[in-house]
């Protein structure tokens, strides 16, 4: 006999939803163009969406072999210190880190770790975001630095008891040469001679106990 039929505009949220698919895109162009590896997990350390290729890259293990599943390189050493990093991120919001991990070929890799929280619209963590930047060749390059200049150190530490010895046996030869002199006009210039070689000394302890051989305090 008759219909009735209710019509809604929805043209609105239609657009609004294809401009967040749109978004949505891009964001996930962006992370996947990225050198820096990002990834995205749940408070319990379950990878969520995504592990984009430089994380793929740096951790060996491919996108399908770790989405849905706990961290890969969070073994059962780390659990504790991973149950200590996710409890900070939860209390601050956020977490900046240096780690040592392994990675899929069971190389040691040391990872500086950046995570900040995703919050829904009832402040409950809905995901964390996190990036990551391996250190290790810069950390190996600092530990060789640190290990050349310990030795270098060590190098001028012996070289400055060498001279403070040689410069002590020229001034204990000028003094035996002092005993065996008995003109008066001889030994003065021996004396003198000698307290050149110990200003000399002394000067040399001054630069040896300082910590700037660029600049000397003449006065001093």
């Amino acid at each position: 006999v008759s219909w009735t039929a209710i019509a809604t505009d929805i043209d609105d949220r239609i657009k609004a939803e294809q401009k967040l698919s749109t978004a949505n895109k891009r964001l996930r162009s962006l992370i996947d163009a990225s050198p820096i590896p990002i990834y995205s997990i749940d408070d319990s350390g379950i990878i969520k969406d995504f592990w984009n290729p430089a994380a793929e890259k740096i951790m060996g293990w491919k996108r399908e072999e770790v989405i849905g599943k706990f961290l890969p390189h969070v073994r059962e050493e780390h659990i504790e210190e991973f149950n200590e990093v996710m409890d900070i991120t939860r209390d601050q919001g956020w977490l900046s880190r240096v780690v040592k991990r392994k990675d899929k070929d069971d190389n040691d890799i040391i990872i500086d770790i950046n995570s900040g929280c995703v919050y829904d619209d009832h402040g409950n963590i809905e995901e964390i975001m996190v990036t990551l930047l391996d250190i290790t060749e810069l950390e190996q390059k600092k530990i060789h630095l640190e290990e050349s200049l310990n030795e270098k150190k060590t190098l001028l530490q012996e070289i400055h008891h060498r001279v403070k010895n040689n410069l002590a046996i020229v001034v204990s030869l000028l003094q035996l040469q002092v005993y065996q002199t008995k003109s008066e006009k001889e030994k003065n210039k021996l004396l003198d001679a000698q307290n050149r070689v110990m200003s000399i000394a002394m000067v040399h302890e001054l630069l040896y106990s300082t910590e700037e051989f660029s600049k000397v305090d003449l006065r001093t």
